[in-house]
């Protein structure tokens, strides 16, 4: 291996140099180079995810043509719809009609379903809805309607032949419960894709269309009683209610002469449900691609400092035949700019595809449309600049150092040499009692504190990452289950028309597995605004919102929700109110013993916050069942004219009927029912049918704490799969490191092999400075998992969940850290075995 001094002049000398290199040093470049692919790709994969989806996200909804204001009449008539169409700064209007019932899935459970009845699913100018894929040229009145996020829930055509699934027969028919308690059979239209919503899988509910005809065939009310409206420009919140309140104060005015007063006034969100999830997302994949960029490039330039290491005999050797270090830098990079070319054209396309799948899983799990894959131009030609620039510094760098050596230090480096006096002060602290060869690996673990603190970098930053997200979501299940516990129900109830509520709780205590049952009243509200000096100027930003109105009777058992601040509310009071503290967020104005305007079909009521809830799930505001009477009134309309929350109870009689009459239900379970209450849920169902009274929802606790788990599992599975990548480029970091340390120190082998010491006694110590360094990498991930879990529990009780969040260690977490502390061990073990090969006199030999 030499070099002449007028190599220069002679240029292809070098290039049988790099080629015999390349021969000798396959095994080591190769692994260079799959370093540097995995890097690039996972790189590229997560750049062009983040760059498709975040275009998507909001395109996808706009698609979507979701209403911006609601206002609900009984009923929506044709001159209704044409006057409001021209109305200034109106785009495009609709109608349609929402309730909530049940169907049938294919394993027999019955799940929620919001039907919405529309003259036409496929050509609604507001609400628009899209075909999907592979659903032929079905008509409107062909059926019933399916959002495609629910087809993994409806599942196969169950066999008639046998009571199994038959899983190449999709689904051709649909049972469903009508508001008299029967079920009607119905074909299935095909699927539509509705990019407003969240996907059925998360908030375990079918979304259905069907026109007017259908829904008479399934009994339904066919009148529409909501006005949708689109704004040419939308603006501002407050700009959204000028523009419902001034479509309200025509229709006051008179349609064809006959005044139409709204019933109630919704402004819409102008974001997709989940957009929050969706923003965590597009920064968790921009954290990926710095993760990916930044180990590729640490990688590349440690191993590459390892190989020159190697090489530095040689370069001393062409330093004194008269090469410069020009030349040798240039000779060096002769040899890896070849295989760096082919690095980046293997995870350019590799990372693409990559990309491709992230962005299908999550265009799937978040229920977005993404009409394109195709990257930006600049984007693309950036990640090639990255992928081609990001290899060739990582190896450039540590090859013009080397080749900057004089020749005296090239020549003199003998392998092994005495400590400096940091390093002596470490030997004297890393002790360990017992045999000496621990001690020996344990000081050679600490000899070099450069190269450990890039693989326990490595090692720790993907642990903590692992750690982090189960510690997180297992902090985030037990609020959840604190939150389900204080509400003191197990399932709840919600019936398609208001009934007696002693009559009610009679029905479900004959129920086996009931211990408590309870009549409870419910309806949707507006704030208008807090009711002070500066109300209308301070409630106009957020009037219009839709908050839950619940009221508890009197003695309840059942509610049982702690007040984390003021106090509860007097029975006897019709003025005073509980707020659930997510309330907070979107009305930063609302106070303590401030007032607050609740709006109801078209009726304000003024009341006082006297105390806070802590409660995971939808805005909702409690009172005793006298200021209820208050709000609702002892004789209005039924709870589906009024435009009630989800549910369709409205908790109050239609005209006349008595002021006990309840639309909502909420049961105590027994301890023996509690270990499963979808048993309890189907015979509470069959016994309030038998009496008449049909639910429209049957609620529990395992489907609400599956719901909630389905939402954080979409960003929290991503997550655990960035860890993984991170855990797995330390830990081939560590088993590759180890593997040409032993190369690197092959002349120390040599002296303890002439000393005496067994092929498996070097192999031990090796493995326990691999051990060593897991070990610290584990303690440090653990360490620092802890402070990252108290960030991410923060960020959720202020963000997210609005309640308390403590930090809950996950010990599964830390098993699964342990089992990959086990492998990363073997991995060691299985390199060491495979560059330990070689005798005494050949390791002495080594130059």
């Amino acid at each position: 291996m030499t070099a002449p001094a007028d190599a220069k002049d002679r240029p292809h000398h070098r290039w049988c140099k790099a080629a015999a290199d390349l021969r000798a040093y396959a095994g080591q470049i190769a692994l260079i180079a799959v370093v540097l692919v995995l890097g690039a790709a996972g790189m590229v994969a997560a750049l062009d995810a983040r760059a498709v989806l975040q275009a998507a996200i909001s395109a996808s909804f706009e698609s979507a043509a979701a209403p911006d204001v609601v206002l609900w009449f009984d009923p929506v008539d044709e001159a209704l719809l044409a006057g409001a169409a021209q109305q200034a700064g109106v785009a495009a209007v609709a109608a349609r009609r929402v309730t909530f019932t049940r169907i049938a899935a294919a394993d027999g459970r019955e799940l929620p379903m919001q039907l919405t009845v529309v003259r036409d699913p496929l050509a609604s100018a507001v609400g628009r809805l899209h075909r999907h894929a592979g659903d032929g040229n079905a008509t409107a009145d062909a059926g019933l309607w399916i959002e495609q996020s629910g087809r993994s829930l409806m599942g196969p055509q169950r066999s008639p032949q046998r009571d199994a699934l038959r899983d190449a027969q999709p689904r051709t028919s649909l049972r469903v419960r009508t508001p008299g308690g029967g079920s009607v059979d119905v074909p299935l239209a095909g699927y539509l894709h509705d990019t407003s919503v969240a996907p059925s899988t998360q908030e375990q509910t079918i979304y259905a269309w069907a026109t007017p005809a259908v829904a008479a065939k399934l009994q339904q009310n066919t009148k529409p009683d909501q006005l949708l409206i689109k704004l040419a420009q939308r603006g501002d919140w407050g700009d959204v209610i000028e523009a419902g309140n001034q479509i309200a104060a025509w229709a006051k005015q008179g349609v064809e002469g006959v005044p139409r007063a709204p019933l109630r006034i919704q402004a819409q969100p102008a974001a997709h449900p989940h957009a929050a999830l969706m923003n965590t997302l597009l920064r968790v994949l921009g954290v990926l691609s710095a993760i990916a960029f930044i180990s590729a490039a640490a990688w590349g330039a440690y191993m590459v400092a390892l190989w020159m290491k190697r090489e530095q005999r040689v370069i001393g050797i062409l330093k004194t035949l008269g090469a410069s270090s020009g030349q040798i830098a240039l000779q060096y990079l002769l040899l890896a700019g070849p295989w760096v070319l082919v690095s980046a054209a293997l995870a350019l396309p590799l990372g693409a595809v990559l990309g491709q799948g992230l962005i299908a899983h999550h265009a799937e799990s978040l229920n977005i449309d993404v009409s394109t894959q195709a990257v930006p131009t600049a984007l693309r030609w950036l990640e090639c600049a990255l992928a081609l620039g990001l290899p060739l510094v990582a190896v450039a760098w540590p090859m013009l150092r080397a080749a900057r050596m004089t020749p005296r230090q090239a020549i003199d480096g003998a392998g092994i040499s005495a400590p400096a006096p940091a390093g002596r002060w470490r030997a004297l602290l890393l002790r360990l009692p017992g045999h000496h060869g621990w001690r020996l690996a344990l000081r050679n673990s600490f000899r070099r504190p450069a190269r450990l603190a890039l693989i326990v970098l490595a090692l720790a930053s993907g642990g903590a990452l692992l750690l982090t997200t189960h510690s997180n979501y297992d902090s985030l299940m037990q609020v959840i289950d604190r939150s389900l516990a204080q509400q003191g129900h197990d399932v709840e109830v919600l019936l398609q028309r208001p009934a007696p509520g002693a009559e009610l709780e009679a029905i479900a205590r004959s129920v086996p597995g009931v211990q408590i049952a309870e009549a409870w009243r419910r309806s949707g509200v507006a704030i208008v605004g807090p009711d002070d000096a500066q109300g209308a100027a301070q409630g106009s930003a957020h009037a219009g919102a839709n908050v839950a109105l619940v009221a508890y009777p009197p003695g309840s058992q059942l509610h049982q929700l702690a007040v984390t601040a003021g106090r509860a509310p007097s029975e006897r009071a019709n003025d005073e109110v509980l707020l659930s503290r997510n309330l907070l967020a979107a009305y930063a104005n609302i106070r303590l013993g401030e007032r607050l305007t609740l709006r109801r079909a078209g009726r304000d009521s003024v009341v006082r916050v006297v105390g806070l809830v802590d409660e995971i799930g939808q805005a909702t505001i409690y009172l005793p069942l006298a200021g209820f009477d208050a709000i609702a009134g002892m004789a209005e309309a039924s709870g589906a004219a009024t435009g009630t929350a989800p549910g369709g109870a409205a908790g109050s009689a239609p005209a006349g009927a008595p002021a006990r009459h309840s639309g909502t239900l909420r049961i105590k379970a027994t301890s023996a029912a509690q270990a499963s209450l979808e048993p309890l849920a189907r015979t509470l169902d069959q016994a309030l049918l038998d009496a008449g009274h049909t639910p429209s929802q049957v609620i529990t606790r395992e489907r609400v704490r599956a719901a909630l788990d389905e939402h954080f599992k979409v960003v929290g599975d991503f997550i655990r799969m960035v860890a993984l990548a991170a855990a797995l480029v330390g830990a081939l970091w560590l088993a590759a490191s180890s593997g040409l340390n032993v190369l690197e120190r092959r002349r120390e082998i040599g002296v303890l092999r002439a000393l005496g010491a067994t092929p498996r006694r070097i192999a031990a110590i090796f493995l326990a400075e691999g051990a060593a360094v897991a070990l610290l990498a584990a303690l440090i991930a653990t360490l620092l998992s802890l402070v990252l879990t108290v960030l991410l529990n923060r960020a959720a009780e202020t963000g997210l969940l609005h309640v308390a969040v403590p930090l809950k260690f996950s010990w599964h977490g830390l098993a699964i850290l342990g089992g990959g502390a086990g492998v990363l061990v073997l991995a060691i073990a299985a390199s060491l075995a495979w560059v330990m090969r070689d005798s005494a006199h050949g390791s002495l030999a080594q130059e």
